[in-house]
């Protein structure tokens, strides 16, 4: 019974030509770590019902812009056009309620300015987009927010601004997205580099609350992090070679409910292909390198498809 269904699986593979990802971010990881199975329906089939982006996304990514407008010595006026602009792009409205009003911009970028103002760290370059290879078969790819240098010591890192609603979710350390991010920086400078700052933006209803987290990792957990970054690749290359993509149903409700519950609940792939044209193709793809490129290369952001990890 379990040969025949690892069978067609691996027949659905085979005629709906799915291929296996050989470009791997940390939105698939993640994905790959929480469950198999949503990882090959969103990132293998390139499946969603969740197409466009988000109004607390989208404001994320506005305030992305503003922050680092600042960064490069603008105005918070010049930094919050900007901020407009970007939030524009996204096509939705900003609401009338707090805390996503096109009022709240401004006044969070002000506030970030003046908290910050005194903190000796010059940003050597923002949003650096990467790539490099972790094995002969794969490559791993992002976007960095920026790399910084302490104006004192000289010390170089990676910097990362996380906006949300809540900050107890956010922990520097563990965390796998600042640990594969200082290996791609190492890899770029040819050296260890072990330090990174987290800037957390904490939107309430009445208030903005700034969180600065300064953390580190040793040079043996970033190796350990390559290591397990291969494994759980591999993991997923044998579930696509045997067509084996368990699911973890502790996470159905995760995601604010699984898109994916309603083909997870059909006993045959051949029943997905009923239900597939009820989603939208809409591939992940977070940050397109240059066909060029090959090799360690950090480059100017290409951005494109949905926001992760805003």
């Amino acid at each position: 019974m379990v040969r025949d269904k690892k069978t067609e699986l691996r027949r659905f593979i085979e005629e709906q030509e799915v291929h296996f990802p050989t470009r791997w971010d940390n939105t698939k990881l993640q994905s790959a770590r929480d469950c198999p199975r949503f990882c090959f329906f969103r990132h293998f089939l390139g499946l969603t019902r969740q197409s466009g982006t988000s109004l607390p996304a989208a404001f994320g990514v506005a305030l992305h812009m503003g922050i680092q407008s600042l960064w490069e010595g603008k105005s918070v006026e010049e930094a919050t056009h900007l901020a407009y602009e970007e939030f524009n792009k996204s096509g939705l409205l900003f609401s009338t309620k707090e805390p996503y009003t096109a009022e709240r911009i401004p006044l969070v970028l002000m506030q970030w300015r003046d908290v910050y103002s005194s903190h000796q760290l010059t940003m050597l370059k923002p949003e650096v987009g990467f790539i490099f290879p972790l094995s002969d078969e794969w490559d791993y790819y992002g976007r960095i927010d920026g790399i910084f240098q302490e104006d004192e010591s000289g010390t170089e890192g990676i910097y990362e601004l996380k906006t949300t609603k809540s900050k107890w979710w956010i922990k520097p350390n563990p965390h796998n997205q600042l640990d594969g991010y200082l290996v791609a920086l190492s890899q770029y400078q040819g050296r260890y580099v072990r330090n990174a700052i987290v800037d957390i933006i904490e939107l309430q209803v009445r208030q903005t609350n700034f969180y600065r987290r300064e953390t580190w990792r040793s040079e043996e957990r970033l190796q350990l992090w390559h290591r397990e970054t291969l494994w759980l690749i591999q993991y997923m290359k044998n579930c696509y070679d045997y067509g084996v993509f368990p699911a973890n149903t502790g996470h159905c409700s995760s995601w604010g409910g699984c898109q994916f519950q309603d083909l997870c609940t059909l006993q045959s792939p051949r029943q997905w292909i009923k239900l597939m044209p009820t989603y939208d193709v809409n591939p992940w793809k977070p940050w397109v390198a240059d066909e060029e490129d090959s090799g360690i290369s950090l480059n100017e952001t290409k951005k494109g498809g949905e926001e992760s990890d805003i």
